[in-house]
């Protein structure tokens, strides 16, 4: 027994002793571990003493997730990241530099976007490439045989298989102010015609040229031969067999959505022999974090995962760029070859750190135009300004610096020093106690959130700040905002769906509960009927109207009964904010019922039995003793619910992503963008704080008529 007990221990402790040696690196991708297995397998093979710590991320907040991790310093040693966050990480030195000459003979090309000042940050996992697809059967009953070879080609096309029915167009505008990813449908036809956004230097924008008139007056004319909608609506029309023309690239599901459409493919064409078609490609790289201790490992990892991945096997539109992988590849689909014609002349976003939020201003240039707001000019002229202040901002420094640890130790000291406030204040002991937990939950939770916020919003803070210095500029984000028209915009728009949707909801909710107050058969069912969108997330509902608003959907479906021509409830914007304001309604209405119905049962019977005997009529009761004993509750409805809409935000992400043309960008919508999307946290939480004082003083007004109304 004795023995056992030895030899147990002794292995105890040479199992701690091979573990204290194992090196681990952290690899962070988007894809399921068995796809990468083989390049892993191959690398521990030669590296035993290391172990791989696996993370897969998900395509909904991957991003939120990586960034989250930069700045509480706890990034991985490897990651995955796209074109445009690839800009974003090397814009902030968060990202380890690679040998170029090293690996540039391993692949056939893809470094671009991972490629700043001569200096490379990533290496191409793949990537995916936009075609065009077209219908034989549409071309050859228009009289086409085969595919445009230049724009004239593709406006002559599209406008002859648009003359086919009204239900069938000639070619696709993939346009959503909620895909961030719409701007890569329209950028090729920019450089195609020889247009620039910015040039090579990143500190001019380019937009406003001659070119890219030329190309916007282009995209408008061949709108009117288009369906113009929703990526999945678009898609859609095509599997039906209703679309000639659609540029997409791996998510076009044709075997699974559409077996048997007649289709082909073709390249961007030229605009003449001198101006060759140019598409857009998103790379997806691999990384290697600055922080990491061991990067020539990792290097070697990253390299085995991309020559092994199985990736682009699972998904065949996925393209390698490596040129083992490519061969690989090719074994299998032998017939694919012609994507990688498309690779030969191809641009990537520029490595520029605030790139996206340039092409939120082009997307809504574009939007502006195909939806006939403006004209060409206007719409580059003002894509001008609004892209040049961003870039402008970006090489201004200015301020005084300020270091991150000394201002959270500040608000440290502060949060303790009100703590202790509150305990001095608090003179039983035994309240303390109870208090005790509340208090660190306070404390913790709450008040150092809003200071820390508070302070935020005097700088101009940035999470991914590696050096972890930020500078204070006072109430620069404050006068800012002020001065911002999409801000103020984003004011009105908020405005504007908290009157379409407080009165209604207010006045349905009030007459449901008068009316589930009556001795009506089957009124336990109604009332949890009523109640139940309540207690369903806001977020399924969203979605559920998305299919209901969609323009193949079934409110479409039955406006074709009627002979009532397909709309696009949230891509109208005309429509877009009264659509989602209808659905707040309907998702909402029930809990205010809830509480009007609570006040209805308390008012005394009494009441209505004298007035009866007095000989007054169900209308006179309401109007002299129901809605005076119900002001105080619908106030308080009222006051809620203004709350609620002056703080609305799920239903704009989920269904229009603030669009279109910024339509439904609400306050908080508009906070989210500039916080979780461009990074500017003091911007944005300035932004939060003018919210507050709107609400507030919206409370204030609203409490003082509660107040004066009781006496």
């Amino acid at each position: 027994m004795k023995k056992i007990f030895v030899f147990l221990l002794l292995l105890l402790i040479n199992f701690n002793i091979s573990n204290a040696n194992q090196k681990t690196l952290k690899l962070w991708t988007f894809w399921k571990q068995d796809w990468l297995q083989p390049g892993i397998d191959n690398f521990l093979k030669n590296n035993p003493d290391y172990k791989i710590e696996y993370q897969q991320l998900s395509w909904s907040n991957g991003k939120d997730k990586i960034t989250t991790a930069f700045a509480g310093g706890a990034e991985p040693d490897i990651l995955e990241l796209g074109s445009t966050w690839m800009a974003e990480f090397i814009g902030y030195d968060a990202l380890a530099e690679l040998n170029k000459e090293t690996y540039q003979s391993y692949f056939i090309s893809g470094f671009d976007a991972a490629v700043k000042n001569d200096k490379l940050y990533g290496l191409p996992l793949f990537g995916s490439v936009n075609i065009f697809y077209y219908n034989k059967d549409l071309f050859k009953r228009a009289g086409f045989d085969n595919p445009p070879k230049n724009w004239d080609e593709l406006l002559e096309i599209s406008k002859k298989i648009k003359l086919l029915a009204d239900d069938i167009f000639g070619f696709s505008i993939k346009y959503s102010d909620k895909d961030p990813t719409t701007w890569q449908k329209f950028i090729p036809f920019i450089w195609t015609n020889g247009g620039k956004i910015i040039n090579d230097e990143h500190n001019k924008i380019l937009i406003y040229s001659q070119e890219n008139l030329e190309t916007f007056e282009y995209i408008k004319e061949l709108a009117k031969y288009s369906i113009i909608a929703r990526q999945d609506a678009v898609r859609q029309a095509f599997y039906l067999g209703k679309l000639g023309i659609i540029l997409d690239g791996p998510g076009l599901e044709l075997e699974k959505k559409a077996p048997k459409l007649n289709v082909g493919m073709f390249l961007m064409p030229d605009v003449n022999p001198a101006k060759k078609g140019v598409n857009f490609t998103g790379v997806n790289y691999l990384a290697i974090s600055e922080k990491c201790k061991d990067k020539k490992k990792a290097q070697e990892l990253i390299h085995s995962i991309i020559q092994n991945n199985q990736i682009s096997i699972k998904i065949n539109t996925l393209l390698p760029f490596e040129k083992t992988a490519i061969a690989q590849y090719l074994k299998i689909y032998q017939n694919n070859e012609f994507y990688f014609e498309q690779l030969k002349n191809y641009k990537a976003s520029p490595v520029y750190k605030n790139w996206e939020p340039l092409m939120y201003s082009l997307n809504f240039a574009l939007g502006s135009i195909l939806l006939n707001q403006v004209s060409s000019h206007y719409a580059l002229k003002r894509a001008e300004k609004e892209m040049t202040d961003i870039v402008l901002s970006d090489l201004v420094e200015y301020g005084k610096k300020i270091n991150l640890n000394f201002l959270i130790t500040v608000i440290v000291i502060v949060s303790l020093i009100f703590t202790i406030y509150l305990i001095i204040k608090i003179r039983e002991k035994s309240i303390l106690l109870m208090l005790a937990p509340w208090l660190v939950w306070f404390l913790v939770l709450n008040l150092y959130p809003i200071l820390f916020s508070l302070f935020v919003s005097f700088t101009n803070y940035n999470p991914l700040m590696l050096h972890q210095t930020i500078r204070f500029i006072g109430i620069d984000n404050f006068v800012n905002l002020l001065k911002d028209q999409k801000f103020l915009n984003a004011i009105i728009n908020t405005l504007i769906f908290s009157v379409l949707n407080i009165p209604v909801t207010t006045i349905l909710a009030l007459i449901t509960a008068v009316f589930l107050n009556e001795n009506i058969p089957f009124k336990k069912i109604f009332r949890a009927a009523y109640f139940f969108p309540v207690i369903t997330s806001i977020i399924v509902i969203a979605m559920i109207f998305n299919f209901i608003y969609a323009p193949f959907g079934p409110l479409n479906a039955l406006l074709k009964h009627f002979n009532i021509e397909r709309i696009d409830f949230l891509n109208e914007p005309s429509l877009a904010m009264l659509s989602i304001a209808l659905m707040s309604v309907w998702a909402s209405f029930g809990y205010y019922m809830l509480l009007l119905l609570a006040a209805l049962q308390s008012i005394p019977d009494e009441l209505y039995e004298s007035s009866a005997l007095d000989g007054a009529t169900p209308l006179k009761n309401f109007w002299h003793i129901t809605l005076p004993l119900l002001k105080p509750m619908i106030l308080f409805v009222l006051v809620i619910s203004t709350i609620r809409s002056m703080q609305v935000f799920s239903e704009m992400f989920v269904m229009t992503g603030g669009g279109p043309l910024e339509k439904t960008t609400t306050i908080v919508y508009y906070l989210y963008n500039y916080g979780f999307s461009q990074y500017k946290m003091g911007y944005a939480s300035a932004a939060a704080y003018i919210l507050f004082a709107i609400i507030l003083i919206l409370s204030i007004i609203q409490m003082k008529v509660l107040k004066s109304d009781n006496n």
